[in-house]
């Protein structure tokens, strides 16, 4: 066998391969890894490969087979073929090799549309920005390499196998996450998760955290009128593994029994911060308080990505103004995409009574969970002072629209322990506007 093709045997662990004219030739029995769906794997998550490039489809049945819990049910060189393998199939799973990127997009978004229990994987040699949006917005739930890197499917497989396991799991003695998402910058999101956050701490039996995944210009840690000491940048790639003393040590406590896991204090750290990161940070603090609320930033970057897959609740506020309409529409046909309609909840801020609300949900196709009124002098002078709504004016109809919120969020037995959480006063002043 040549170099190159011994290189990729070892690489992959195939066997009965050799390397001809540049292309992958089978001179033996396929790898036992990459086995056919039987009845021995009715537990399995049934894969079908749809790859022109007869080396890049070895590789991927090999990444299948390297991970318990997958099989191969179907293969395919061309995108017909690949279709009949997957009505046969029925796979939790369809990764399609990208040639023409129009043609394997229409296909991506044809399986995402006719059979939504199938995650999609694109790979492709071409991994720009453009690209990683369009896949995601026609349904694609990574994007790989090509030809795949062993170890960047072993944790895209992982990272499928793991949300599998979460929605087969019915009672969880973890706590809850919940993402906020704004359908555009300045509707007061940073607001919302603040003042959510504290309410659920002061309700909460493990108390509650909040995340600041804004990681380049988050306001978390100002609206709190905190100085954070730490960062989510001191939990990558810690000595050790990520342990809950690590992790207490990079939060900042605040007045009310939250605590705060801030953004770098250098824009430029953020790079640091990969998807993975978030992921560990947001599991691991899922296992030490009763809620984590994450302020994401508002674009659908693989850190935002990861932290909405790890969510038991997306709170995607939106108001009724016709841009941010426009942007909502947007990011709810994303979120079906991406399988998150049964966690997501539309939130409504600055409302007013109108027949506009009945329309807006006609038009999303969605129900409104929570309507918040317009008041915008009790949420400038909480956002100025650094005190929750709550704290600043406790009988206006945002303070109580808040408190019924978090109650709801928690569960109807917390509705009692949040009209006692006792009021605490703090100074300070806004230094940044909320992040688009």
């Amino acid at each position: 066998m040549s170099e190159n093709g011994g290189d990729l045997g070892e690489r992959f662990g195939v066997t009965g391969l050799r390397l001809e004219g540049g292309r992958l030739i089978e001179t033996g029995p396929r790898l036992a890894a990459g086995r056919r769906a039987d009845a021995a794997d009715e537990d399995a998550i049934r894969v079908v490969l749809i790859e022109s490039d007869a080396g890049n489809l070895a590789a991927l049945r090999a990444g299948v087979g390297e991970l318990d819990g997958f099989v191969v049910a179907g293969e395919a060189t061309r995108h017909e073929h690949g279709l009949r393998e997957v009505m046969k199939a029925r796979p939790g799973l369809v990764v399609i090799g990208l040639d023409d990127a129009e043609a394997t997009l229409a296909l991506a978004e044809r399986l995402a549309d006719a059979y939504p229990e199938a995650a999609v994987f694109l790979a492709a040699s071409n991994s720009s920005g453009e690209l990683v949006k369009r896949a995601m917005r026609v349904g694609a739930r990574e994007f790989l390499a090509r030809p795949p890197e062993p170890h960047e499917m072993r944790e895209a497989l992982g990272r499928l196998l793991h949300q599998r396991a979460q929605a087969k799991t019915p009672h969880r003695s973890t706590g809850e996450i919940i993402a906020i998402f704004g359908a555009k910058g300045g509707l007061g999101a940073t607001f919302l998760a603040a003042n959510l956050a504290v309410l659920m701490a002061g309700i909460s039996e493990r108390r509650a955290a909040i995340v600041d995944l804004d990681l380049e210009v988050g306001d978390v840690a100002t609206f709190l009128n905190l100085k954070a000491q730490h960062s989510i940048l001191d939990l990558v790639d810690p000595e050790g593994g990520l342990d809950a003393t690590l992790v207490k040590s990079a939060l900042a406590p605040h007045s009310s029994g939250l605590m705060v896991l801030a953004q770098p204090e250098d824009a430029a750290d953020a790079d640091r911060i990969r998807a993975a990161d978030v992921g560990q940070a947001l599991s691991r603090l899922k296992t030490m308080f009763e809620y984590v609320i994450v302020d994401t930033n508002r674009r659908f970057d693989e850190r935002t990505l990861e932290a909405l897959d790890l969510a038991d609740h997306i709170l995607l506020l939106v108001a009724l103004d016709l841009p941010t309409i426009r942007n909502a529409r947007r990011c709810l046909e994303v979120f079906r995409r991406l399988g998150h309609a049964e966690r997501l909840k539309l939130i409504l801020n600055r409302h007013r009574p109108s027949k506009g609300t009945e329309r807006l949900e006609r038009s999303f196709g969605f129900p409104i969970y929570w309507r918040l009124p317009d008041d915008y002098a009790t949420a400038i002078s909480s956002i100025n002072a650094g005190v929750p709504a709550t704290e600043v004016a406790a009988d206006t109809e945002l303070a109580r629209g808040l408190k019924a919120l978090a109650g709801r969020l928690a569960g109807r037995g917390h509705s009692a322990a949040l009209k006692a959480a006792p009021a605490r006063s703090r100074g300070g002043l806004l230094k940044r506007l909320l992040s688009t």
